[in-house]
């Protein structure tokens, strides 16, 4: 990933390392996924690490963004992703991936049309 895609478009302040090394711990938010109530140890080290290691800062998440945008408009001076693969990203590829309405997940994004 490092190859892939956190050096290429800079992300500065990203890593996959599990554990999240203890200096950088410090720095982690701490997760609240219900009502307010903190993760008990600030934050889950997930053994999936393709879909659930990335450990990011708002800024290294905008950076992704930013360049996904620039691919689907033909803007991208990188060879990061081609524009067909951002585009089959960015949509359903499964009836069961509908969360209701136009809403539905695509291959690493929810889409709420």
């Amino acid at each position: 990933m490092r190859e892939l895609a956190i050096d290429p478009l800079e992300l500065t302040d990203s890593t996959y390392e599990q554990p999240l090394p203890q200096h950088l711990k410090t720095e982690a938010a701490t997760g609240y996924p219900w009502q307010g109530i903190p993760i008990v140890g600030g934050f889950h080290t997930y053994p999936e690490m393709a879909a659930a290691g990335l450990w990011t800062t708002a800024t290294d998440l905008a950076k992704v963004g930013i360049e996904l945008m620039q691919i689907l408009n033909n803007c991208s001076t990188r060879n990061f992703l081609t524009k067909d693969t951002v585009a089959s990203m960015l949509c359903q590829q499964l009836e069961s991936q509908k969360v209701g309405g136009s809403r539905f997940a695509g291959l690493g994004f929810f889409s709420f049309q």
